[in-house]
């Protein structure tokens, strides 16, 4: 523990009886081990990598597939004529 911590112990500015208890729990190890990665930045490098990946497969879909052009999704109704929705392409029903 560094001098500067021992200070504000000793200033009893801080609740020692919580400080106490923290340590004490089982999962102390887990919550400096996450503050750990939360002020070295480890996840939000991961974050940065899968973000730049999304992106690059978003826009390799959008390349492959027109996204404004709608497949025809036709259901037989009892008219035997096939329901559109919008303006819809590729259907081989009758309309």
């Amino acid at each position: 523990m560094s001098d500067a911590a021992i200070d504000v112990l000793k200033a009893g500015k801080l609740n020692t009886r919580l400080l106490s208890e923290m340590i004490a729990h089982e999962d102390f190890v887990r919550l400096l081990v996450d503050a750990e990665i939360y002020v070295d930045r480890i996840v939000s490098m991961r974050i940065n990598d899968y973000n730049a990946l999304l992106k690059v497969t978003r826009e390799q879909i959008i390349s492959e597939h027109d996204p404004t052009r709608m497949i025809c999704i036709c259901a037989p109704w009892k008219s035997g004529r096939c329901r559109r929705m919008n303006t819809l392409v590729g259907c081989s029903r009758k309309t």
